[in-house]
Order: structure tokens, then C-alpha cells, then sequence
């Protein structure tokens, strides 16, 4: 009977011990959770701050050039395909017609374009500044929204400066123009719109910002690769604390344990 009491007394020692270890080194409440969501990830709450003001500034400097490229060629091309289907509609020649007919699929076909695109850098210090940064929770979350709001750009910086859409760009603007030239016979019209849409291809491709690109090279140069002992105490398993050894005894089974 011994035995028993003191097996029992040897395991609820452990686990009280376990708790109060737990409850001293981890955050109460609802902010427990946080704080094992951001520590994993590899900050504390100090590190979230630091992180978001370094993400924060960088961002400031990126969404406005962002922001106006986009506009400003989607506007563009909108302005372009309006022109275009108007003069089709007025042109007095036919030949003109046929020209601004086909000026005018392109530009639709690019403002199009320009409308499905991606744009992450969106109203982003609006929605960094929508999440609630006075809890642990959410400066974790606004740390990792600036985090996706960098990288996605960068991606779409990456998607404008390869090969992809010059390529796609080209296709179009040879086939429309090819149609012009072979089935119009309008010859030096479908060079010249050709030659134009090249250039404007060119032009667009080029003006892509590369400042997401560099941000993130240099915010994962500065910040990675994350320290691997920054997990919360409250998340070690207690078998890695606690160990028990069992021994039969003349009154039954004893515990001993070990934390």
C-alpha cells in the first residue's frame, strides 16, 4: 500500500511540477497560443516588431511605383482600345478601318491583359494597418502579411522580367498584324503596327520595378534562416521532462520519476 501512496505521490509532484514550469516560462490566455504560433516560426514578439519595421518601411518605397505601373499601363492600354475602336468606327477609308481594326484587338487583347494580372502591392499599408498589432497574435499575423506582400510582388517581378510575356506579347502582335499584312494587303501599315508593338512590349517589360526583388533577397539575407532553439518551453513534450522507471515491489508496482 506504501508503495502505491508513494508512486502516486512521485508522478503528482511531476506533473505539478510540469505545470508550474509551464505557467512561469509561457503566456496565459489566449495569448499562450500566439505565442507558440510566432515562436515557431522563429520570433518572439520583440522579433515580430523588429521584422515588421523593417518589412513596413520597405514596402512604403515599393507600393507606390508599383501601384503606378500598373495603373498606369492598364490606363493605357484602355485609352489605346478606345482610340482605336473609335477611329475604326469614323475611319472615312477602309484600308484605315482595317488598320485601327486590328490596332484595336491588340490594345483590347493587352488591357485584358493588364486586368488579370496579379497586383499583391495593392492598397498594402492599408491592409497592414487593418490588422490589430497590439496583441502578440497580431503582430505575428501583420508580420507575415508584410512577409507574403513582398514576396508574391516579387514573383510578379519575376513573371514580367522573363520570357514569358514578351513572348506571349509577340505572338499576338505577329499573328493580329500577320492578318493585317496577308489578308488586307496592308503591308507597311502591319510592319509599322508590328514594329510598334514590339517596342511597346519592350517598354512595358523593362519598366517592371525590381524593388520587391531586392527587398526580399535582402530581407532573407538579414533574417534567414530562422534559429531552431527558439521553441517555447510549453511546447516540449512531457515525456522529454518527465521520466519514470517502474519496479515490482513486495506491495506491487512502484514509480519512480525524474524531471
Amino acid at each position: 500500500m506504501r508503495s502505491w501512496l508513494l508512486s502516486a505521490a512521485a508522478v503528482a509532484v511531476a506533473l505539478t511540477c510540469r505545470s508550474a514550469y509551464a505557467q512561469d516560462d509561457a503566456p496565459e490566455g489566449e495569448e499562450a497560443g500566439a505565442h507558440a504560433k510566432g515562436a515557431t516560426a522563429g520570433g518572439s514578439a520583440g522579433d515580430d516588431d523588429a521584422r515588421y519595421a523593417w518589412l513596413s518601411a520597405e514596402i512604403a518605397h515599393i507600393e507606390g511605383p508599383t501601384e503606378r505601373w500598373q495603373t498606369g499601363w492598364t490606363w493605357g492600354f484602355a485609352w489605346l482600345a478606345a482610340g482605336e475602336w473609335a477611329l475604326t468606327a469614323a475611319a472615312p477609308k477602309q484600308s484605315l478601318q482595317y488598320d485601327s481594326g486590328v490596332g484595336a484587338v491588340i490594345g483590347t487583347l493587352a488591357f485584358m491583359n493588364m486586368l488579370i494580372q496579379p497586383n499583391t502591392m495593392a492598397d498594402a499599408q492599408a491592409s497592414l494597418a487593418a490588422i490589430d498589432g497590439t496583441t502578440p497574435q497580431g503582430r505575428y499575423d501583420r508580420r507575415r502579411h508584410a512577409e507574403y506582400l513582398i514576396e508574391a510582388t516579387s514573383q510578379e517581378e519575376a513573371f514580367w522580367h522573363s520570357l514569358i510575356p514578351l513572348t506571349l506579347n509577340t505572338v499576338v502582335n505577329v499573328a493580329a498584324n500577320s492578318a493585317l499584312i496577308v489578308g488586307y494587303h496592308q503591308e507597311l501599315a502591319g510592319f509599322l503596327s508590328m514594329g510598334a508593338g514590339e517596342i511597346v512590349t519592350l517598354v512595358q517589360v523593362l519598366s517592371r520595378p525590381h524593388s520587391a526583388t531586392h527587398a526580399w533577397e535582402r530581407y532573407q539575407k538579414n533574417y534567414h534562416p530562422f534559429a531552431p532553439s527558439e521553441v517555447p518551453p510549453d511546447e516540449i513534450d512531457l515525456i522529454q521532462k518527465l521520466h519514470l522507471s517502474f519496479a515490482v515491489s513486495p506491495g506491487g508496482v512502484g514509480a519512480m520519476g525524474t524531471f
